[in-house]
């Protein structure tokens, strides 16, 4: 059951300008003017729900957006019922989503660095020919030319 009830006071179907009220099915603007009554305490507002804008009632809770009207005799009005009970976790899953990824590609890196950086001061503290101990030693390679012939011998 709905929180509320509604009244159509009066709906407008707004065409495009120039084409006069049956000049065209293209329509601008769909207008509903609304009554909603609250159940529980039975306050009256007015308002207008016409398309890309609906009416909010019970704090944002509930909205009623215009959805479907009748092309012929524009006596009805077919209005969509929208409940966001779970609004706030939504929002709560993008924000946790950007914190993590600002933690994984910003974040992460800096830490990674300072700890390689931390790392390499203590080594070369303890070991001061640590630098040349980085470099990697390969097993020397036969070069060989498109013929075939032996080049040189090197290390890769």
């Amino acid at each position: 059951m709905l929180p509320a009830r509604l009244t159509l006071d009066r709906f407008d179907a707004i065409p495009y300008d120039g084409l006069g009220k049956s000049g065209s099915s293209l329509m601008r603007d769909f207008c509903s003017t609304l009554t909603i009554e609250d159940r529980t305490t039975g306050d009256k507002t007015t308002d207008v729900a016409h398309m890309n804008h609906p009416v909010y009632f019970g704090s944002g809770s509930w909205l009623f957006f215009q959805a479907q009207w009748d092309p012929q005799g524009q006596r009805w009005t077919v209005l969509g019922i929208g409940n966001r009970p779970g609004v706030n976790v939504m929002i709560l899953g993008c924000v946790l989503i950007v914190c993590g990824l600002l933690y994984a590609f910003y974040a992460k890196p800096l830490i990674i660095r300072r700890m390689k950086r931390k790392r390499g001061k203590r080594q070369r503290r303890r070991n001061p020919n640590f630098q040349k101990s980085l470099i990697p030693r390969f097993q020397p390679a036969l070069v060989y030319d498109l013929s075939g012939r032996d080049i040189s011998v090197g290390s890769f």
